[in-house]
């Protein structure tokens, strides 16, 4: 045999003959398939046919066939023939088993090209192989100049090569055919990252008047406007499903005798936090009305004054549930020297604006070394830890789930010697927002990194587990842990 390797990804019908056919010519092909198929080849061997009378027959013997992703290794040339739906799970596989050389083919009905470039370019960010996905999506973005999630995610891989002004006039570009929050964000931050500052502040202006037009009379009218319009809460049904397990888990029995009740709490729980960050952004003079919503002050007060006192800072770990954006309200009232992690643009409103690490307009190296220096100067430093910057940030299975976790806070706790707290916002059965504060472990004598991050990240994740049982209300579902579900 000779020729370029071929493997058949997803050999199903398609798959079957167009491989049958290859390896009938003497091409070198492998086909990665269910156990069901490769267990009917090995039984009866693989017969292809077709109307103009071709008709071979191979026998298990000569064909090469394996269910394990990792035969895509020896691939010169992937031909996908997976159906639609299947498209970005074996582009992941494909991203993270194939040589970075490989070509990548794509036979399958229904699929167009630009959403093929997509999900494997998509795939190529997520395993970290970013010069490559820059190939991939900016043919992509050629094809389709229209469609903002094909920008962004160019742009994205654009800036993890480094490659910040392509990125912000992709990102700009893709603002203007596009005018929704999410496109104005991020390329208010691309602009800024850029240099271009005269630029961001531009973009950021308009969109801060753009919602402020939108907004209620009061943060209670607020909250009551959001009940109309829980269909804007776009929440898969397998991340709803999941997170009902999760609440069923954490209470020892079902959440709720009505489903569909507790999944329109859920939804307002997710609106609401928006509308916390929209008020908070947009209405920074209206910021006592929002204090007025907040209880547990003194608790939050005591461990701020605990920690001052300590003289080494402290990291309050967070995630991505409940009003996640109460949090530095609270420590802001409460007289904290604090910072606080988030893909805010550094230019934000926000009565404590200046207290804000953003992570969408800084580079990771940066971000990290701005965590040190508040700790140093004995700052409380609130970032979620199942957020991340990369796309290859790594996961963890919990619960069922693949879930972003970062172990950076936990390596910072060990080598600083700072304490460290679950902090989370939560809304209380009557509309108040209140905290839970749960101390996490410190390093004990003579335990390494290792044995230190593994406890500290039980510690995290059973405090994780209990917060479930608040109410579909805190589950939030967007970001965090719910990324990958």
């Amino acid at each position: 045999m000779s020729g370029p390797s071929i493997c058949i990804a997803g050999a199903g019908s398609i798959g079957c003959f167009v491989g049958g056919m290859m390896r009938a010519a003497g091409r070198p092909v492998s086909l990665l398939a269910r156990p069901r198929l490769i267990d009917d080849v090995q039984a009866h061997g693989l017969k292809v046919t077709d109307f103009s009378g071709i008709e071979h027959g191979l026998s298990a013997g000569e064909l090469v066939l394996s269910a394990d992703p990792s035969i895509l290794a020896g691939a010169d040339i992937v031909l996908v023939t997976v159906k639609s739906d299947d498209t970005a799970a074996m582009a992941d596989l494909i991203a993270r088993h194939a040589q970075p050389y490989v070509t990548v083919v794509s036979l399958q009905n229904g699929v167009g090209n630009v959403p093929v470039l997509r999900v494997y370019g998509d795939a190529l960010l997520q395993a970290g192989r970013y010069e490559e996905a820059v190939d991939v999506l900016g043919l992509a973005a050629q094809k389709a100049p229209g469609l903002a999630a094909v920008q962004i995610l160019y742009a994205r891989a654009l800036k993890h090569t480094q490659r910040y002004e392509e990125a912000s006039e992709v990102l700009a570009r893709a603002a203007k055919a596009d005018s929704s929050e999410k496109s104005r964000r991020l390329a208010t931050s691309a602009l800024l990252q850029a240099g271009r500052e005269e630029e961001g502040r531009a973009l950021y202006d308009t969109l801060m008047h753009d919602r402020r037009r939108g907004l209620k009379d009061s943060f209670a009218q607020e909250l009551e406007a959001l009940w109309p319009r829980l269909r804007e809460a776009k929440i898969s049904p397998a991340r709803m499903d999941w997170a009902w397990q999760l609440s069923t888990r954490a209470l020892g029995k079902a959440p709720s005798e009505d489903r569909a009740a507790w999944e329109r709490e859920a939804r307002w729980g997710l609106l609401a936090d928006a509308a916390l960050m929209n008020w908070l952004e947009c209405r920074p003079e209206r910021t006592p009305e929002l204090l007025a919503q907040l209880e547990d002050l003194d608790e939050v007060k005591a461990v701020v004054d605990a920690v001052a006192a300590g003289g080494k800072g402290a990291l309050f770990a967070a995630a991505h549930i409940g009003p996640m954006f109460a949090g530095p309200l609270a420590l802001h009232h409460a007289g904290a020297r604090h910072k606080w992690l988030s893909s805010t643009p550094r230019i934000s409103t926000t009565n404590y604006a200046d207290t804000l690490i953003s992570t969408s307009d800084q580079t990771e190296t940066q971000v990290a070394r701005r965590i040190r220096e508040a700790l140093k100067d004995n700052n409380i430093v609130t970032l979620a830890v199942d957020g991340a910057m990369s796309p290859v940030a790594p996961r963890i299975a919990w619960q069922g789930a693949s879930v972003t976790y970062s172990g950076f806070t936990a390596a910072v706790a060990f080598k600083t010697g700072a304490p460290s707290h679950f902090t989370v916002p939560y809304w209380k059965e009557n509309g108040k927002i209140g905290f839970v504060l749960a101390v996490l472990p410190a390093p004990q004598d003579g335990e390494d990194l290792a044995g230190f991050s593994s406890r500290w990240q039980k510690a995290y994740f059973d405090q994780l587990l209990r917060y479930m049982a608040l109410g579909p209300r805190n589950l939030r579902l967007t970001g965090g842990i719910w990324r990958h579900v």
